[in-house]
């Protein structure tokens, strides 16, 4: 961190801050609440992990005191799978135009970032570092809105059946509800520009149906606190309407009619960016199996337009036999290929193979280099706590293979805690098979960073 330039008052703070940003994990009211790590080049006025992990609580205590209605939905999701609230200090990235990214966002997915086979429903939403700052009150709406409207949604599988200005409106109804239960007035500039936004935009439609197909239920808008709860179903007979005019289907057919629209604005664009979103549809079809078949027709026709990520997807699927027939030394061309179009995941992918000898000759040398050049583009940080989830049970169901995959991960990108978790369970021969030698490796690694535990484990 570069602190030239700086007042000493402001030098204290960046160092505080920067002290304070490394990966925190909690678990309040059966809530995952996680705080990544800073950006290298933090501001003064970016809020810490710790500071952003302790608001999320804070908000969380605020809802199930004054919003028990919102919390017993959460309590729902809960009971079908984790529920994860993220605070990134470096979302969203520096190079983006903040008026066009949401300060909290519904993000189910996130975790396969990191979790290339997860399974199961996970309920997570990520929060940045200018939605962070809101009022207690806005942010306890806001995680109603994203958990309660947005998850709900996602538990009952009709967010992608929906369209998006409905979606939306059945979100702010509920957070409409949280700015009731939490007394915050109703005549602030913020909550009467809420409410115009509401009525006028999001919930437009929906209103025009009333108007139209049970217009005696209009007057539920003309006052001062809706009616959410008969709103809410109402807004399940607009739904059906549009459902019975053939608007929308299940999530299946959603997600075809959603590939159908892709295909036909490739046709008339041929983007690879396009090609690469055909393949990702094909590998995570939902109310179906995965088509690594079809999935990698469309990978080759994007990589075959310069495109990294393509190059990617389809190197490992030649490397796994997926949707095709095994070649590793495809698979290696296409890794090196994706590692020169600057793909991070890349390098620490042909990192592996060298490390392993997978169809290329053993080089634990050239493997570190490739680790290193990977570090850039991969966080180990997080990595590290969702091992760390998964071996702890915490939050999520136990998992000792999970964790060592978490763990390798991390300990191959560098972090010391990592390395000496791995060594830990290859001792142990929890999640892979034991190798004491391996383990002994992995802890000395972490005891030459300094790692406090690691150098009495590595004496014994």
């Amino acid at each position: 961190m570069v602190l030239s330039g700086m007042g000493f008052a402001n030098v204290a703070f960046a160092q505080a801050n920067f002290y304070q940003c490394d990966n925190k994990m909690y678990v309040h009211l059966g809530i995952v609440i996680l705080g990544f790590p800073c950006p290298s080049n933090v501001r003064h006025s970016t809020m810490s992990s710790q500071q952003g992990v302790d608001k999320v609580v804070e908000a969380l205590d605020l809802l199930a005191a004054r919003s028990p209605r919102s919390m017993a939905v959460i309590d729902m999701l809960k009971k079908a799978g984790p529920v994860v609230i993220v605070y990134d200090p470096a979302y969203p990235p520096r190079s983006h135009k903040i008026a066009s990214i949401q300060n909290a966002l519904f993000l189910p997915t996130f975790i396969e970032k990191f979790d290339e086979k997860s399974s199961g429903k996970k309920f997570t939403m990520l929060i940045g570092r200018d939605g962070i700052r809101q009022t207690l009150n806005k942010l306890a709406a806001v995680l109603v809105h994203e958990l309660m409207g947005h998850g709900k949604q996602y538990l009952e599988d009709r967010i992608l059946t929906m369209r998006v200005l409905d979606v939306e409106c059945e979100a702010w109804l509920y957070e409409e509800q949280a700015y009731q239960d939490l007394k915050v007035d109703k005549l602030s500039s913020d909550l009467v520009m809420f409410r115009k936004n509401l009525e006028e935009i999001h919930c437009s439609d929906y209103i025009r149906y009333m108007r139209k197909r049970v217009p005696e239920q209009v007057a539920l808008w003309d006052q001062k606190d809706l009616n959410v709860p008969r709103l809410l179903e109402t807004f399940k007979g607009y739904i059906q309407a549009q459902r019975d005019r053939g608007m929308i289907s299940n999530a299946q057919d959603a997600v075809a009619k959603q590939r159908k629209d892709t295909i036909a604005q490739i046709e008339r664009h041929g983007r690879p960016e396009d090609l690469f979103k055909i393949g990702k549809m094909y590998m995570a079809a939902v109310g179906q199996t995965p088509d690594p078949a079809s999935a990698a027709v469309w990978f080759e026709k994007a990589a075959k337009k310069g495109h990294g990520g393509a190059m990617l997807a389809l190197a490992q699927l030649y490397e796994n036999g997926e949707g095709v027939a095994k070649d590793l030394k495809l698979a290696l061309k296409l890794y090196v290929k994706a590692a020169k179009k600057g793909n991070f995941k890349a390098f620490y992918e042909l990192g592996v193979m060298f490390e392993s000898g997978l169809g290329v000759p053993k080089n634990q040398n050239k493997a570190q280099v490739l680790f290193a050049k990977a570090l850039p583009g991969m966080k180990p940080g997080p990595l590290l706590t969702f091992g760390i989830m998964y071996h702890d049970g915490t939050g999520f169901p136990k998992n000792d293979h999970k964790a060592s995959e978490f763990f390798l991960k991390a300990a191959r990108l560098g972090n010391k805690v990592a390395q000496y978790e791995i060594g830990l369970l290859l001792e142990q021969g929890l999640g892979l098979p034991k190798n004491v030698k391996m383990a002994s490796v992995w802890i000395h690694k972490s005891a030459r960073q300094g790692y406090a535990p690691a150098k009495p484990k590595l004496a014994n």
